[in-house]
């Protein structure tokens, strides 16, 4: 499967140079984004939040070995922490860090991932962006569901790697009153944008930049699927 890039990249470059941000609907051909969602919902995930400024990683045998309080205890402090610190709260699967371990990627991820740093890839990234130091990306995948979000934060990071960050969707059918909405702040603290997860559309924008994802609601009818990342630049 080739993962070939089926939207205009001159369109898509002259909207996120003005804006520092851009939507682009259907990414991938139809066929391409339905085999990444079935491996998505068969993916190995990991329930993922901070725990006193430590990256937690719940796998599903760890999560099961929980009781009824442990859990409580470990949401309570994932909400209480979101009010007035960096939080977040969903499930993981680090594709790049499954390949590089070696260990099993459903195959149509894999093969996204290849694709993404692959030459052809690389040479659109960096169309789309204008930004000739774009030299490989990284992906992984997230599954987001009722209670699940991610507070305000820039994407700044101390290596100083990221360039642009991205948001392939893989969620169909969704309702913006579900949540789980890709937010833009502005210097005052007031939203000034958002995306509504869609079908086979791709979020790029340039870091740092403040965003957050709203949570999702109990009204959520299905998951919020998709595969995020960094267009980073060549590493030091």
């Amino acid at each position: 499967m080739a993962f070939g890039p089926a939207f205009d990249v001159a369109r898509a470059a002259q909207q996120l140079k003005q804006a520092g941000r851009v939507h682009i609907s259907n990414v991938l051909a139809e066929p391409d984004a339905e085999a990444l969602l079935a491996d998505m919902e068969g993916a190995r995930w990991s329930t993922a939040l901070l725990s006193q400024d430590q990256i937690l990683r719940l796998t599903p045998g760890m999560a099961d070995a929980l009781d009824v309080g442990q859990r409580n205890r470990i949401l309570t402090e994932a909400y209480t922490e979101a009010g007035p610190n960096f939080q977040y709260l969903y499930d993981k699967f680090s594709i790049d860090a499954v390949i590089a371990a070696g260990r099993p990627c459903p195959p149509n991820l894999a093969g996204l991932y290849a694709a993404f740093n692959s030459p052809a890839w690389l040479s659109t990234f960096r169309a789309l962006t204008g930004d000739e130091r774009v030299a490989r990306v990284d992906c992984h995948v997230s599954r987001y569901r009722p209670g699940h979000f991610l507070s305000a934060h820039d994407d700044e990071d101390p290596t100083n790697d990221r360039l642009f960050a991205y948001v392939l969707n893989l969620s169909k059918g969704w309702h913006v009153e579900w949540g789980g909405l890709l937010q833009f702040h502005d210097a005052e603290g007031h939203l000034s944008g958002a995306y509504t997860p869609r079908w086979n559309a791709l979020n790029m924008f340039s870091v740092p930049q403040r965003h957050s994802v709203s949570m999702v609601t109990p009204s959520a009818k299905f998951d919020r699927f998709s595969i995020t990342g960094w267009l980073l630049k060549a590493a030091q």
